[in-house]
């Protein structure tokens, strides 16, 4: 950093490593005893569920996740707009139902087996591939889930495939597998209401592609689920902390603003939406002052979130060189 400013790249990056460090150094005094949390007369050592890192955007979300699973610190990103349609794992779901619906199609069938989910890699498919009777075998096993589908419902079949292929357990093998079990068994649930309510097999694949192309992030029922509070860090978006108290929290980019490019305010006494083109000077400030405005009112939603602690990350931050807006 140079003279008494900063960039916003290095900012974010440090601040990012620093609230990392105090995150562990917190989690390793809570082991030792060292850092406890009262309850009455009761005390409990500090855990990873009692701390929440609070963010504006996905962006600033990925810079804390990076930093804290450099130093092997399981965290989740809780943001207002997920939806459990835009992951991989709702993807790699509608193959699966397309394979099991239409076995007997050989590239629907390898779509299916070359997701991340079934744990298959390019070897085991080549091999697959060059044994017929080896293909047939895998060809009957999908009809075998194709007919439990059509007599007992999605659910049930998902729960024969997960338990034949050993899914659940492959994935919680891996890194973030917790967060991908959560997803399936969140989308299998899903699947099954609907099913309910739909005439067919083909429907239901209608469905889910359907909700992968235009997901609903508003609707409560498709926002990811946390799949399990017990050892995460929380990163959750400042909009959506409002209202919730956390034991423990960080704001590790509390300083930083948005440029504002454009003279978009509103009229002071009509209250209509204004863009200047012209962005006159009074415009400018105009906008500039609704800008600091909604800063300080996200300021004050952070501030307040914390029961016992809170950290923040200030740095005298500059947007360009040469520019003075701090």
């Amino acid at each position: 950093m140079e003279g008494e400013s900063c960039g916003v790249g290095d900012y974010q990056s440090t601040m990012a490593q620093v609230c990392a460090a105090q995150i562990r150094d917190w989690l390793q005094a809570g082991q030792r005893g060292e850092a406890l949390l009262m309850n009455g007369d009761d005390a409990r050592p500090v855990r990873a569920s009692d701390i929440s890192v609070l963010v504006r955007s996905r962006q600033e979300a990925a810079q804390v996740r990076d930093a804290l699973t450099l130093l092997e610190i399981p965290s989740v990103y809780l943001s207002n707009r997920d939806s459990v349609f835009e992951t991989l794992e709702a993807q790699e779901m509608l193959w699966l139902l397309q394979a099991v619906m239409t076995p007997e199609r050989e590239n629907t069938l390898r779509s299916a087996l070359a997701t991340s989910m079934m744990g298959l890699n390019a070897l085991d498919i080549e091999t697959l591939n060059n044994d017929e009777h080896a293909w047939d075998v895998v060809v009957e096993e999908f009809d075998g889930y194709r007919q439990i589908w059509r007599k007992r419902g999605v659910m049930p079949m998902l729960r024969a495939l997960m338990s034949a292929r050993n899914i659940a357990e492959n994935l919680l093998a891996t890194a973030g597998g917790e967060r991908r079990l959560t997803d399936i068994l969140h989308i299998s649930e899903l699947l099954q209401e609907a099913g309910t309510q739909l005439e067919s097999e083909h429907a239901l694949v209608r469905w889910l592609s359907q909700h992968i192309l235009e997901p609903d992030s508003n609707a409560s029922s498709q926002q990811m689920r946390l799949e399990s509070d017990k050892h995460l860090v929380q990163i959750v978006t400042i909009h959506k902390s409002k209202g919730l108290e956390y034991p423990l929290v960080w704001l590790p980019f509390i300083t930083n603003f948005r440029v504002q490019d454009q003279a978009f305010y509103h009229d002071r006494h009509s209250f209509e939406a204004v863009l200047d083109l012209n962005a006159a000077p009074e415009s400018v400030d105009l906008a500039e002052v609704e800008r600091l405005a909604e800063d300080l009112r996200l300021l004050y939603v952070a501030l307040t979130r914390s029961v016992w602690h809170c950290s923040l990350g200030v740095a005298p931050l500059v947007r360009r060189r040469g520019d003075k807006k701090r």
